[in-house]
């Protein structure tokens, strides 16, 4: 899958694509079969610490999801920590707790399900080292990132999918609503809802304004997804 580098509201800019490569889909295949090292049920540990991570990194509020780094944000500490001897999935919940707050400038984090989230994730890392052979533990660990990049990849091209959407809702399917609500002149109105979306009007209040109503619904689907 192809994602462009970000740039303002981290919406896909100019520049190189980044692809990446699922390798877990090959590599664990190859784990499980027989003669080799490692069990369909570390294949299992692997995918539910991937997916627990995402779960944490989609509460994360990353200045930056242009690189992998910024994209992977506390999920590579806590895979880091389970590596080194001595450290538990609470050391690796902490880290990763005092990352959230640092990019928040050091405000607490309060919210129980953000915190709870980090300790599930933590903690299925964690034991997924526990029963990980440990000539096989680096390789893992960086099948357990891939997997996680791979699917915060994957949520933000659909949460682009959907941006057009909530333009063409919000202002009821009337592209001269959006362009008056924007204080658009006649020359730069957009042609249709994909041009209002896109990049020509980064930097306009009025879509900003409109950007923020939608992260919020996005992440309010994102609860309720959850809930379910």
């Amino acid at each position: 899958m192809d994602i462009e580098r970000t740039g303002a509201d981290n919406q896909p800019g100019e520049g190189k694509s980044v692809t990446h490569e699922p390798r877990m889909l090959i590599d664990m295949r190859a784990w499980s079969a027989p003669g080799k090292l490692g069990s369909p049920d570390l294949r299992s540990n692997v995918q539910n610490a991937a997916v627990l991570l995402n779960e944490a990194l989609r509460r994360y509020p990353a200045k930056t999801h242009g690189t992998r780094h910024g994209v992977l944000g506390p999920a590579a500490d806590i895979v880091r920590l389970a590596g080194r001897p001595g450290s538990n999935f609470e050391h690796g919940a902490a880290r990763a707790l005092r990352m959230f707050e640092m990019v928040r400038s050091g405000t607490a984090v309060r919210d129980s399900a953000t915190i709870e989230s980090l300790r599930r994730a933590a903690q299925a890392v964690f034991s997924l080292r526990e029963s990980c052979p440990p000539q096989l533990w680096r390789s893992t660990s960086s099948l357990v990132l891939d997997h996680v990049y791979f699917l915060r990849r994957q949520e933000e091209a659909k949460f682009w999918e959907g941006w057009p959407e909530f333009l063409r809702r919000r202002y009821a399917s009337e592209l001269g609503g959006l362009s008056d609500a924007w204080g658009l002149s006649s020359d730069a109105r957009p042609e249709d809802w994909g041009h209002a979306a896109g990049r020509d009007y980064v930097g306009n209040e009025g879509r900003q304004s409109d950007f923020r109503h939608y992260q919020d619904e996005a992440r309010l689907a994102v609860g309720e997804d959850e809930e379910d």
